[in-house]
């Protein structure tokens, strides 16, 4: 699904260490490493020398909010490539990201977002989007409704509202 949406996706190095990791699902595992033979994604290391290196360690250590909540090293170097570079997080862990997208005027995608825009681009149907939908939700991943219909007819709207939604193209 993500080669019918995307041309190329940028990961920090953080993130793709975190789904490589030995305990990761092969699935996951296995699919990373295909995308990475595909150049399908980029992996970016954030050295001391790069413009994003303060802004990681700022929000990885708490320092940029005012009640110090630390957040995992993943989070914190996606959320230091979209705030210096303008782009898009891509993550489902909206209570340690939320903060941030909204301080800074950032664009997201959530699994839930992706689903519906493939849906709305006919990329998938909405069987489709249920199927894999439920397949999430039997692997113990959290959405934020118990169905995809129900996201899309109750939720989708407000998180449009709520968050400065990507639009894909």
């Amino acid at each position: 699904l993500l080669h019918k949406l995307f041309s190329k996706i940028i990961i920090p190095k953080q993130v793709y260490d975190e789904l490589s990791h030995p305990n990761s699902p092969p699935i996951i595992k296995n699919e990373l490493e295909q995308y990475k033979k595909d150049n399908f994604i980029e992996i970016k290391d954030i050295k001391i020398t790069d413009k994003e290196y303060y802004v990681y360690e700022q929000i990885k250590n708490g320092v940029w909010r005012e009640d110090e909540k630390c957040i995992g090293k993943g989070e914190a170097a996606a959320l230091a490539l979209a705030i210096q570079n303008e782009g898009v997080i891509a993550s489902n862990n909206l209570s340690d990201i939320e903060f941030y997208i909204n301080d800074n005027d950032l664009y997201i995608l959530t699994s839930s977002i992706i689903l519906v825009q493939a849906l709305e681009k006919n990329i998938i149907s909405e069987d489709d989007a249920e199927d894999m939908w439920s397949k999430m939700i039997d692997k113990k991943r959290n959405l934020p409704a118990s169905s995809f219909k129900h996201y899309y007819s109750n939720i989708y709207l407000e998180d449009c509202k709520k968050f400065n939604v990507f639009k894909l193209k």
